[in-house]
């Protein structure tokens, strides 16, 4: 554990990452302290936006087959093009099981993201969302 640790942009103290998780390009994914992340979490960052990131900030809980997507393609544009930025999850933030978050938003703190939602846009401090997209519910 402690040299997968190691191999992160950044990770911080008593944070606990269980088994059967999977992390894409662990250079650019900082964890920081008091984190806790269940088995079957995924995470994406992207490869192709140099400067984007995953940033999962301190005291966050991450329920069990939660995916965070970095990058993907633009649908607009007929080629498919990469698209990618970065992902902020704030202090005390808990994530719900297989929920989905993609690229360019910001879970703010204390904020939860219920089980099943898909998050397309960011999510305020202290605020609860939930479904696909999720929008406020609490």
């Amino acid at each position: 554990m402690w040299a997968f640790k190691a191999l992160l942009g950044s990770c911080g103290k008593r944070t606990m990452i269980d088994y059967g998780c999977y992390f894409r390009y662990f250079n650019k994914i900082d964890i920081g302290s008091g984190v806790s992340i269940n088995r079957g979490f995924r995470v994406f960052p992207s490869y192709q936006v140099k400067s984007a990131r995953i940033r999962i900030g301190n005291d966050v809980m991450i329920a069990p087959g939660v995916t965070l997507l970095g990058a993907g393609h633009d649908p607009h544009d007929g080629s498919l093009s990469d698209v990618g930025e970065s992902i902020e999850i704030g202090a005390k933030a808990f994530i719900g099981a297989n929920s989905t978050i993609r690229y360019g938003v910001t879970v703010g703190q204390g904020a939860v993201v219920a089980a099943g939602a898909v998050v397309v846009t960011d999510v305020p401090a202290g605020v609860i969302v939930g479904g696909v997209p999720a929008r406020p519910i609490g």
